[in-house]
């Protein structure tokens, strides 16, 4: 098997020489027949979108049959219609019934107090804390004391009040006559 290594690089590379001699044979014929003008010009975008685009030839110099031999004729360039563009429908062939893709939800359901915020207390854009810190006792009292060092206060009652902290049922949590509030 060691064996046969040499020989197939030696194959390759004979391969890769003949590629490589084959395209620069290609290159040096078309430059040679348009006379050494080999890089393509771009077209107006009227001719391309247009299918009864011209295209314009430049006159040859010289040479039997050229204009340039006939003295009444002066040099003029030869005109030519290009071909239409060429434009494949590849979705005319299509058979069968169309795939129809899975409906996807356009809203996930998150659950109102997902942000941690308890929203039934307080101003619209103000987040009441809905979890306590371990070291809070779940009383009303201690967790109005918690709120109010934390400069929550008079919070008022938009919905039910889930956390129990309107403790006089007036409507404003932790407020005067609430538990935990000074007198």
């Amino acid at each position: 098997m060691m064996a046969s290594d040499p020989t197939r690089r030696r194959g390759l590379r004979r391969l890769a020489a003949v590629v490589l001699g084959t395209g620069v044979a290609v290159a040096v014929a078309v430059m040679l027949s348009t006379g050494g003008d080999a890089v393509p010009r771009p077209l107006p975008l009227d001719a391309v979108r247009s299918p009864a685009a011209v295209a314009v030839t430049p006159p040859t110099t010289g040479g039997a049959g050229s204009r340039s031999d006939q003295p009444d004729q002066p040099d003029q360039p030869e005109v030519s219609q290009a071909p239409a563009p060429h434009v494949l429908n590849f979705a005319q062939d299509v058979q069968g019934p169309a795939e129809q893709l899975a409906p996807t939800a356009t809203k996930a359901p998150v659950p109102a107090d997902a942000d941690g915020c308890g929203h039934a207390y307080g101003e619209v854009n103000q987040c009441v804390p809905r979890l306590f810190p371990a070291e809070v006792p779940a009383t009303a009292g201690a967790r109005c004391g918690w709120l109010l060092a934390r400069g929550f206060h008079a919070l008022v009652l938009h919905a039910k009040d889930d956390l129990g902290l309107d403790t006089n049922h007036d409507g404003v949590a932790c407020d005067k006559g609430d538990e935990g509030v000074p007198a």
